[in-house]
């Protein structure tokens, strides 16, 4: 049986033990979050961590550094990483985000600001598109260890330097939103050929029929093509002994660092748009009496814009919003009834604007600044203030 590096019980102890600088912070006595605290204090395993960082730091200042001691030669292959490493770190990657850019994760941050969250680890991700949520992307997450690759995992090659040896295979069976201002910076970035491999391959991954286990090699890499486009790839997954199964639950797990951020910003209640506000008064001060409609389109007019909307009380009056492009609001307010209308704009109860329509002059338009607060006044002769409606209101 092959033998996969790491071998899955470094990798968990990687990922799911306490990291070295959170280990570092409780050695100095750094106030932490009380239940983290109380978690490492419970953790036998991370009390034995801290005696022995302890004594290594009481050994350390006891040991006099010279400088004609030895040096032991560098591995090629740590060379070579280094090499990988320092060329993506001197790339011209794009400083916006764009698809196809693999991003690297060091803390765990929510539109709050950080997570009490502990990452042992670096997380990488490629992006693949924005959602309708500002500052959220889908994508996948990528990591190296190549000898663990799946049918669902897409190896990546000397095609897609510079990339750094973080991100050496996305994960396409890991699928995760991510929130930008959690990243700390761009690792790679995947052509536009590379990106629509990705693609196809995860199409592929999610519409076509499960592969028999019999086909199943650990460590092995096979080239094959995804719609057009030639990958490489792992052999499917095998039997419940496959050790390539508690791999995957292990970075599905493991990538929650990623997810959480990202639920939060969904969930975060969006400020409401300008028109909302406005129609949000207008409704909590007239009810139901007012209701939409729709202009009859003119020949060879065109339609609304997304940014006005029309509402009236049937025959009483009309009334059109409209958001500017500098930011601020119209309300027109059009009289249909013989009976003149009283229109009051006011500012901490002094008039602003005041007018009477009636059938010589039935429309008045009021500009309405979202960062002024006012309180339009509607009434007619038989009830001077019929309807009240503060506008842009501060919440208290």
């Amino acid at each position: 049986m092959s033998t996969l590096w790491p071998p899955l019980t470094v990798l968990e102890n990687e990922l799911f033990t306490p990291s070295d600088a959170l280990m570092a912070r409780w050695q100095r006595g750094d106030e932490l979050p009380a239940d983290l605290k109380r978690a490492l204090e419970t953790d036998p395993e991370a009390h034995a961590r801290r005696v022995a960082l302890d004594a290594a730091t009481v050994d350390a200042a006891d040991q006099m550094v010279t400088d004609d001691a030895p040096m032991a030669p560098m591995p090629p292959d740590l060379r070579a990483l280094i090499r990988r490493r320092v060329a993506a770190r001197q790339a011209s990657f794009s400083p916006v985000p764009t698809p196809g850019q693999i991003v690297r994760i060091d803390e765990v941050r929510g539109p709050h600001g950080l997570l009490n969250w502990d990452l042992s680890r670096p997380l990488a991700v490629l992006l693949n598109e924005p959602t309708e949520t500002p500052n959220v992307w889908y994508g996948w997450l990528a990591t190296a260890e190549t000898d663990y690759a799946s049918d669902g995992d897409l190896l990546l090659g000397a095609e897609d330097e510079p990339c750094d040896p973080l991100a050496r295979m996305i994960q396409l069976w890991n699928p995760v939103h991510v929130y930008l201002p959690s990243v700390s910076r761009v690792l790679a970035e995947l052509r536009p050929e590379r990106l629509a491999a990705v693609r196809a391959l995860a199409v592929e991954c999610l519409t076509a029929p499960a592969s028999a286990g019999a086909q199943a090699q650990l460590g092995v890499i096979v080239r094959r093509v995804a719609g057009t486009h030639p990958v490489r790839t792992g052999t499917p997954l095998g039997s419940a002994t496959d050790p390539r199964h508690r791999y995957q639950q292990l970075y599905h797990a493991y990538a929650e660092a990623v997810r959480e951020p990202a639920r939060q910003a969904v969930a975060q209640e969006q400020p409401a748009s300008l028109l909302d506000r406005l129609r949000t008064a207008l409704f909590e001060a007239i009810g139901d009496l007012l209701q939409s409609y729709q202009l009859i389109a003119q020949p060879m007019g065109e339609a609304d814009a997304p940014d006005i909307e029309h509402y009236q009380i049937p025959h009483r009056l009309r009334l059109t919003l409209t958001e500017t492009a500098d930011g601020q609001a119209r309300l027109r307010v059009e009289n249909l009834h013989p009976t003149p209308l009283q229109i009051l704009l006011l500012d901490n109860e002094e008039i602003v604007e005041a007018a009477s329509l009636e059938a010589s002059q039935p429309v008045i338009e009021l500009m309405l600044d979202p960062a002024q607060p006012r309180v339009l006044i509607i009434g007619d002769e038989d009830q001077p203030e019929r309807y009240r409606i503060p506008i842009f209101a501060k919440v208290a």
